[in-house]
């Protein structure tokens, strides 16, 4: 029983040292062999160089080292480029307020006409109903018939005359006097 429980336990062993090895060798890129255990092989790290700059060290980060890489693909065009391409878009913003304004202006004045217009159309309907409500047609028909001797026409005396598409009326006789 004790042979059969080595043999079971021996298995389990091997079956961890297994998943055991393949993750070492993952992580560690070493390998076991039996008993033998290479030695994992380590890259050296390039050594920093210092830079100076004016006689002082400059400060040799990763950031630093990515900020002097970096600064070194400007050159002098690139940055007129840029500089030129800043003063456009600066240009286009202060042409977009100055337009902007002048519409602004523009709006208010046109408001302003509007609130006129109105004024005056409101004044000008008050004249309007002055003049109208001092016309008295009654006293406009006295006066025509005794002063003037008028009198109302008889329904035999209309003439009525089609109305031509031109809109005015073509006279085809003289109107009698009497």
């Amino acid at each position: 029983m004790a042979d059969y429980n080595n043999r079971r336990s021996n298995s389990r062993r091997q079956i961890e040292n297994r998943n055991h090895s393949s993750r070492n060798r993952r992580r560690n890129d070493s390998y076991i062999h039996g008993n033998v255990v290479t030695a994992p092989q380590y890259e050296e790290a390039p050594r920093r160089s210092r830079v100076y700059r004016d006689g002082k060290r400059v400060a040799d980060t990763k950031k630093g080292i990515r900020y002097r890489e970096a600064m070194a693909h400007y050159s002098l065009p690139y940055c007129f480029v840029i500089c030129v391409l800043v003063a456009v878009t600066i240009y286009l913003g202060i042409l977009s307020i100055k337009v902007n304004n002048d519409v602004t202006k523009k709006q208010n004045s046109i408001n302003q006409l509007e609130q006129e217009i109105n004024i005056l159309t409101s004044e000008n309907e008050v004249y309007n109903y002055n003049v109208n409500s001092y016309v008295d047609t009654d006293y406009i028909i006295k006066t025509a018939k005794k002063k003037l001797g008028m009198v109302e026409a008889k329904p035999d005396q209309i003439n009525y005359y089609k109305k031509s598409s031109s809109e005015y009326m073509k006279q085809l006789e003289d109107i009698p006097e009497k």
